[in-house]
């Protein structure tokens, strides 16, 4: 786990998608989250891809296209308030 500074507010922090530990943190995260039952969502974001494919990248949103959790070098997590403005 890593915590970046100067992002946005909502970052939380960043994953390895191959460690087993950090996706426990993750699975924790979500599951905190969604026990709360409140208008928070938890959002993931593939970073660094590993193997640039032809014609692909990123989508509109930020996300890798294809399989984040394998083809990502770190996941970036982030806690927005869908109802916050």
């Amino acid at each position: 786990m890593e915590v970046k500074p100067n992002r946005t507010p909502a970052y939380v922090c960043s994953l390895d998608p191959k460690s087993f530990v950090d996706m426990e943190i993750l699975k924790t995260i979500r599951l905190t989250i969604s026990s709360s039952r409140s208008a928070v969502q938890v959002s993931v974001k593939g970073r660094e891809p590993i193997q640039k494919i032809a014609g692909c990248g990123y989508n509109r949103w930020g996300d890798l296209v294809g399989n984040k959790y394998d083809n990502a070098k770190r996941l970036d997590i982030y806690i927005h308030n869908r109802y916050c403005k």
